[in-house]
């Protein structure tokens, strides 16, 4: 036996399945709702949470060839309500009927009973019971097999007066807030983002209030959306603000901050080209200075980083790093004006001469002591100078 090519197979039993439709099959549907005439993109049905709803969709053919064609084929049916019933009855044009019930209609082939007359199709159930202002929801929606959403669904609105004007109050206080907040601010920082948010808020709020006031509910829960988004806007806005605020206060504070250990580093210079301290002394003040300079530069590196949350709108993580770094900085600014304050009155003093005494046998020794005390003591101290630096070196060298 010769065996026949896939593709000859394939042209010669084409595979056998539904045809394709599309809404020019189906004429308009007959539509109601609670018993009143519902015309698709026209009618407005509000209802309250917990309302019973019905809906009755006839389903019909345009043409006698359509009512062969819409046949052979499942619809499925869906919706938002709850604890929903369907019954659907299929009429056929030589006068048979099947009745069918669920959410999946099942209609059969036609042909030998000269097609679809139609499909009537009774959904009822009840609006959700949740605290919803404001929602569009689906009665009746339906997809026709090889065709697609193709019919016009049952959309129908529920509404809680109520609760529009609870949030429309609610509404009008956060802007009440975030205006004053405002007015703290301004002339602070940049503050025209904020600005512009509060602006198109409150014109929506307005606009919400005279669209609820004449009943296009519709409207009105759009524009107290939009003056919810603008509100959270605003909110986000007012975070940056703060964060923004508080990092210039410390970014000042740590400038001014090494302009004082940029001081203490010339009084000590001072000291010591005058030798007006003794070497051990000055060998504490500088090995001072140099932990001072250590830990502002590790405030400088957290306000940098500090600087980039904020950039990226991390504000949250901003405000508490800022918050660890003030601490930080409180410690180290005390430290500089305690060192300023010990070496501001030693730049005072002048000292005097006096006239000088022969020096004995027991002086000499003394000055000969003193020397190699104060050598040991300076050797000690290039020691912990070098090995500070080279800690320093290796510490800007992991930061780059």
């Amino acid at each position: 036996m010769r065996l026949v090519p896939l593709f000859l197979l394939i042209l010669i039993f084409p595979v056998l399945g539904a045809e394709t439709v599309t809404k020019d099959n189906f004429a308009e549907p007959n539509i109601k709702v609670n018993n009143r005439t519902y015309i698709p993109n026209e009618t407005t049905i509000f209802f309250k949470a917990n309302d019973y709803v019905t809906v009755r969709y006839l389903i019909e053919p345009k043409t006698e060839d359509d009512a062969k064609k819409i046949d052979d084929r499942d619809y499925y049916l869906y919706t938002d309500l709850e604890d929903v019933e369907v019954k659907c009855r299929i009429v056929f044009k030589n006068g048979a009927s099947l009745l069918k019930e669920g959410l999946t209609v099942e209609v059969e082939d036609a042909d030998n009973l000269d097609g679809i007359d139609y499909i009537e199709v009774n959904l009822s159930g009840y609006v959700p019971k949740e605290d919803i202002r404001f929602e569009e929801l689906y009665a009746l929606k339906i997809r026709v097999q090889d065709g697609g959403y193709i019919l016009p669904s049952v959309i129908i609105y529920i509404k809680n007066n109520e609760k529009f004007l609870e949030d429309l109050q609610n509404a009008k206080e956060r802007y009440d807030e975030l205006s004053h907040f405002l007015a703290n601010y301004t002339g602070k920082v940049e503050v025209s983002n904020l600005e512009k948010y509060l602006d198109l808020a409150s014109r929506n709020l307005t606009i919400a209030e005279e669209n609820f006031n004449e009943k296009d509910y519709i409207n009105a829960d759009k524009r107290l959306r939009y003056a919810e988004e603008l509100l959270n806007n605003a909110s986000k806005e007012s975070e940056g603000i703060e964060v923004r605020y508080k990092f210039s206060q410390v970014d000042e504070r740590i400038r001014d901050l090494k302009r004082s250990v940029d001081e203490i580093k010339v009084y000590i210079d001072e000291i010591e080209r005058k030798d007006l301290l003794n070497t051990s002394v000055l060998i504490d003040y500088k090995v001072r200075y140099e932990d001072l300079e250590d830990r502002l530069v590790g405030l400088i590196n957290e306000k940098d980083r500090i600087n980039n949350y904020i950039s990226i709108g991390r504000y949250e993580d901003a405000k508490r790093n800022l918050e660890s770094l003030m601490n930080k900085l409180g410690d180290v600014e005390s430290e500089a004006n305690v060192i300023l304050n010990e070496l501001k009155p030693i730049i005072m003093v002048t000292p005097t001469t006096s006239t000088p005494t022969p020096t004995t046998q027991t002086d000499l020794s003394s000055f000969v002591y003193a020397g190699i005390v104060g050598g040991c003591v300076a050797v000690v101290f290039m020691f912990v100078m070098i090995f500070r630096r080279y800690m320093r070196r290796r510490r800007w060298d992991e930061l780059r």
